[in-house]
């Protein structure tokens, strides 16, 4: 708990308290007196009060034209801001709709290389297809003539028989 003290108790007498201290009577009412001499001063009158009017006139009229043409500026930008806005978003569509059509493009370009190859590998197979045709073309041919010949030299060996006997 804390105690209550009233000032001027105990070893503080003189040194503080919100009460005079009454036993240097003589030097406060010295200051007392030294304290209603004092003169104050009077405040400056302007002369020039018409003219700091007009200047302090002038200023605020500036300030109302840098307002108007701040506030015109801002405006002008938000208009700018707003198409610029727009022009973004479209652009942005195009982008999608360009990454759209490069991926169908994408794919129908894979499907070409992919008939172009099966177009390659059948012409491939055809080839050797015509390779083998032609080489029992071939292979027939020489067998037929091998038979025209034997069919002729038996024919001839045949006249020659008939005509010895």
């Amino acid at each position: 708990m804390s105690l209550m003290r009233s000032p001027g108790s105990g070893s503080n007498i003189g040194r503080s308290g919100s009460q005079p201290n009454l036993a240097v009577a003589g030097t406060s009412a010295q200051r007392l007196s030294e304290a209603s001499s004092i003169a104050f001063r009077n405040k400056r009158k302007h002369g020039n009060e018409s003219e700091v009017q007009t200047q302090l006139d002038s200023i605020q009229k500036q300030i109302t034209d840098i307002m108007a043409l701040l506030t015109s500026s801002v405006n002008s930008q938000n208009e700018n801001y707003a198409k610029l806005s727009k022009d973004v978003v479209s652009i942005r569509d195009q982008m999608q709709d360009i990454k759209i059509i490069m991926n169908v493009n994408e794919l129908k370009v894979e499907n070409i290389s992919s008939e172009q190859k099966e177009i390659k590998s059948n012409i491939k197979n055809l080839s050797n297809s015509m390779q083998m045709a032609d080489g029992k073309i071939a292979s027939l041919e020489s067998n037929m003539n091998e038979i025209g010949k034997s069919a002729i030299q038996s024919t001839s060996n045949d006249k020659f028989r008939s005509q010895v006997e």
